[in-house]
């Protein structure tokens, strides 16, 4: 092999010099071109998220390590959001909303998409209720319904929950009007006897009773009997009045009262109710109140709530109240109190007289034995002596 001369030496030294150093700009070079795309992307993600900055990011959306979900929960997120906002505002269920919580199910364990999905799912159930309300009366599953709105109105995350509200306490007040007329105004006339009216037999004038089932035509059940009371004469001699109304078998279950889920605030108003609902007070509660004490206020998450707010049962809000104490009992008590520490004192006072007594008894029955002892070791002494 041939020596290289030192000048060759430094030339090739240069040439690996100088191929090692393009090695390296250009590894360098695709780093920061990596860097600047994925820079590039977190900058979309910026602009898309709702337009709004990442710190205001639901909580379960923050992660420190890359999701290839990311972006299609943001879209879900953004697309449910909407449909609230539209549905609240619009009263409509569109097939949109139905293929956007299909898509939602996906992240069923991402809890703020569930919350929406489950205020969708409620509005829902409250526009198709709506529809049959008046053919299909349904006390039950509108109670609920308003104990859910009621809920969403307290959290007041948006204005038109109150207006859904009203709209359901529309129609528990119409419900409570139709429960009224059968249990009250038709019982005035009849009695029901499976599909039919018997009139009773003091009835001679069935206008009154028309009158009233005309103020509720839109139950339908209630128009066909508006329709039949036409010819009150003819049902008054025939002494029937639903031959052909046959739709009554079921007429016992919508007797009932409509029944509640939920408490109105002026209604509490003493301390005695505010056990009986299970409310808590705020502070210690004193020695010897009345149960009259009144209700000053009531709070929910420390919210004033009104006197025509509705607190759904179960729950548990927080009452301001102004004691009243029972002096009569207050005295009874100290007095008693009193007596049982002088009934100490006395007691300690002889248990410490008697311990006294024993111990002066142990002194003398000690000096006793002692002198005892000493005058047998003298006579002892003397027999030794003798």
């Amino acid at each position: 092999m041939k020596k290289l001369s030192r000048k060759q030496r430094k030339r090739r030294n240069r040439r690996i010099i100088a191929g090692c150093f393009a090695i390296f700009v250009t590894f360098t070079v695709m780093i920061f071109i990596f860097i600047g795309n994925k820079y590039s992307d977190t900058k979309k993600w910026n602009k898309y998220v709702l337009g709004q900055s990442q710190a205001e990011l639901p909580p379960s959306f923050i992660q420190n390590r890359y999701d290839k979900n990311f972006k299609e929960k943001l879209e879900v997120y953004d697309d449910l959001r909407k449909d609230v906002l539209s549905v609240l505002s619009k009263k409509e269920w569109t097939t949109q909303v139905e293929s956007h919580l299909e898509v939602a199910k996906k992240f069923e364990k991402t809890p703020e998409i569930m919350v929406l999905v489950d205020r969708l799912l409620h509005y829902r159930d409250v526009l198709k209720f709506e529809q049959s309300a008046y053919s299909e009366v349904n006390n039950q599953f509108l109670s609920q319904l308003i104990g859910k709105q009621l809920k969403y109105q307290l959290d007041k995350k948006y204005e038109d929950d109150t207006a859904w509200l009203d709209r359901l306490n529309k129609l528990s007040g119409e419900y409570e009007l139709y429960d009224k007329f059968y249990n009250e105004f038709v019982a005035t006339y009849g009695s029901i006897d499976g599909s039919k009216f018997v009139v009773n037999v003091d009835v001679f004038d069935l206008t009154p009773l028309r009158t009233e089932a005309g103020k509720l035509m839109h139950f339908p059940d209630i128009k066909k009997l508006y329709d039949l009371l036409g010819d009150s004469s003819s049902v008054i001699k025939g002494n029937e009045v639903r031959k052909e109304f046959n739709e009554w078998q079921n007429v016992k279950s919508r007797f009932e009262k409509l029944k509640g889920s939920y408490t109105k605030v002026s209604d509490v108003k003493t301390y005695k109710e505010v056990k009986a609902q299970g409310w808590l007070v705020e502070g210690e509660v004193p020695k010897f109140v009345k149960d009259d004490s009144k209700v000053i206020s009531v709070l929910y998450y420390a919210t004033k709530l009104k006197d025509t707010d509705y607190v759904r049962n179960g729950v548990k809000p927080v009452v301001i109240m102004d004691w009243s104490i029972d002096k009569e009992a207050k005295e009874k008590y100290e007095k008693e109190e009193k007596e049982k520490e002088e009934k100490l004192k006395r007691e300690e006072e002889e248990r410490r007289k008697k311990e006294e007594e024993a111990e002066e008894k142990r002194k003398k029955d000690e000096e006793d034995a002692g002198a005892e002892l000493r005058r047998r070791v003298m006579e002892r002494n003397r027999e030794n002596r003798g």
